[in-house]
């Protein structure tokens, strides 16, 4: 993955969450579901710097993800569609058929 290809995944990672409504209505559990995993995202991003993402980094970034999509209340539909569109994007499909961080809960 290109140091351009990694932005890109951060910036997928990073777009989904931005573009996905927030239906819960708990201040708090956005502040802890949404706003420190993406604080870790962005950070995570500025320490990987120049490097490719290894699958256990990628995998963790997409855990964030889903725990971001989980407190925002996402519907699994929309939550599946968001997660292959950054799969199919990136080319992770192989990558990560088998792992529970894509997995539509």
């Amino acid at each position: 993955m290109s140091a351009n290809r990694k932005a890109n995944f951060f910036g997928s990672v990073l777009t989904a969450i931005a573009c996905t409504p927030n239906l819960n209505p708990d201040p708090s559990a956005y502040q802890h579901g949404v706003i420190e995993p993406t604080r870790q995202i962005r950070a995570f991003m500025e320490e990987v710097g120049n490097e490719d993402p290894g699958p256990e980094q990628r995998r963790h970034v997409m855990d964030l993800l889903n725990q971001v999509l989980d407190t925002k209340h996402v519907e699994p539909e929309e939550r599946r569609e968001r997660i292959q569109e950054i799969l199919e994007r990136h080319d992770l499909q192989r990558e990560f058929a088998h792992l529970d961080a894509v997995e539509v809960r």
